[in-house]
């Protein structure tokens, strides 16, 4: 059976209930914007210090942000883990006959000068990472113009890779890019009208305003991964290892994601599109000549799941095979959480497969604001979810005011009386 078909017998309330669970779960771990602030001050300072060489590889160095941070889909490691930050260093005065060796022991040679880089330094296979002493580490891999068709928003690259002893093709600028222009996409939803008794569908189909500054897809991207990080924990070292990388996650939900828009489907919710995302992810794996195929939309030549493919050790039976195993997981634990009966068990199913800490922050974030809420007479049911919700909105149609509480004497609401909602059976 379908995911959408699945959960064709929960409430439309029910659903975006738990879809803005899992969105308010995913804003807890993402970057501030004091640590965006710091991140960004790192790494500006350390292209500035490569650029100021004297090695002519690194005359006009530049550095910008790729992967999670670039694309806005941040989510906080679990454990002692830090933030991997990914950046590429573009040197427009290298080419190719510098010699992949050479760009990055030029690049190394000039960190390890800096009296604080220095200690911080250790190799990756296609670049370098400074190790900070806090919540972050930076990983800056050289890159070379592959060709002359250079824009902020296309640059295809060559990156060396000492595995393979030669260069690689890559492009993120042309990632983000394709990515960001997806992210804009907006499925069309169902508009909802509210009468006192129940929700009504209207005719018109239309999309919600976005509520927020980070787009659906973005967040949707978000719940995944996170799950993804829980979900390798719980298994063990190896699992943590070999567990299914950001960037095939990112660019099959990509894939998924503007499927459903250019198709013009219609949703309810933000929830049902999720759903329908995660259905339609491993349709966008190519299976070709008994090899596996995830390619960067703006360069094709790069494979994310070219490990796939590796026969040695059984490397790449066991990450395509991780690779299935997370995502029947994700998709039977999210319609597990959707189909909880009563607030408890809603809760302990969260935090059960997105990690205690942030469902007890969203809680306690939730309680505060209703019961701040409701000693003001602010306290609203929305339209268009039916959840409980404070402050204003738009329009005086979309939610109605909540009375105070008086049930129990107070105009407080204790955890085991906020959001007792009949959807979840109580």
């Amino acid at each position: 059976m379908s995911n959408s078909v699945s959960v064709l017998a929960l409430s439309t309330e029910k659903k975006q209930y738990v879809g803005d669970f899992l969105d308010c779960i995913v804003e807890t771990l993402d970057l501030s914007e004091t640590q965006y602030g710091l991140i960004k001050r790192a790494y500006e300072s350390v292209g500035s210090y490569l650029a100021g060489g004297d090695d002519p590889i690194l005359v006009g160095a530049e550095i910008y942000s790729q992967g999670s941070v670039r694309l806005n889909t941040t989510v906080k490691p679990k454990g002692s883990d830090q933030y991997d930050v990914d950046l590429l260093c573009y040197l427009p005065n290298a080419n190719i006959a510098s010699g992949w060796a050479e760009v990055l022991e030029a690049v190394r040679v000039r960190l390890a000068s800096h009296g604080t880089y220095s200690e911080m330094l250790s190799p990756l296979p296609r670049g370098h990472r400074i190790m900070y002493a806090g919540e972050y580490h930076l990983d800056i891999t050289p890159g070379i113009d592959l060709s002359n068709n250079y824009s902020e928003e296309n640059h295809p690259l060559l990156v060396p890779d000492s595995r393979l002893r030669d260069w690689k093709e890559s492009n993120p600028a042309g990632y983000a890019t394709w990515f960001d222009k997806i992210t804009e996409k907006t499925p069309r939803f169902f508009m909802l009208e509210v009468s006192c008794e129940s929700f009504v569908k209207s005719a018109a189909v239309r999309p919600l305003p976005d509520h927020t500054q980070k787009k659906l897809l973005n967040r949707i991207v978000q719940i995944f991964k996170r799950h993804r990080d829980v979900w390798a924990a719980e298994g063990g070292k190896e699992r943590v290892d070999l567990k299914p990388i950001s960037a095939i996650i990112t660019t099959l939900a990509g894939h998924a994601y503007e499927h459903i828009c250019d198709e013009k489907r219609g949703y309810s919710t933000d929830f049902d599109v999720l759903l329908d995302v995660l259905e339609l992810m491993p349709h966008y794996i190519r299976h070709s000549f008994g090899l596996y195929f995830v390619a960067n939309p703006s360069m094709p030549a790069e494979n994310f799941a070219e490990k796939w493919n590796v026969g040695e050790a059984r490397k790449g039976e066991k990450l395509k095979r991780n690779f299935e195993l997370w995502h029947q997981a994700v998709t039977d634990n999210i319609i597990e959480i959707a189909s909880s009966v009563g607030e408890d068990q809603l809760l302990d199913n969260l935090s059960k497969y997105f990690g205690e800490r942030p469902v007890k922050a969203v809680r306690a974030a939730m309680l505060g604001g209703v019961n701040a809420a409701r000693g003001s007479n602010d306290l609203r049911v929305s339209a268009i979810t039916g959840a409980l919700s404070a402050g204003a909105v738009s329009t005086s149609a979309a939610a109605r005011t909540v009375p105070a509480n008086t049930f129990y004497g107070g105009n407080s609401l204790s955890a085991a009386t906020v959001q007792k909602n009949t959807f979840f059976g109580d």
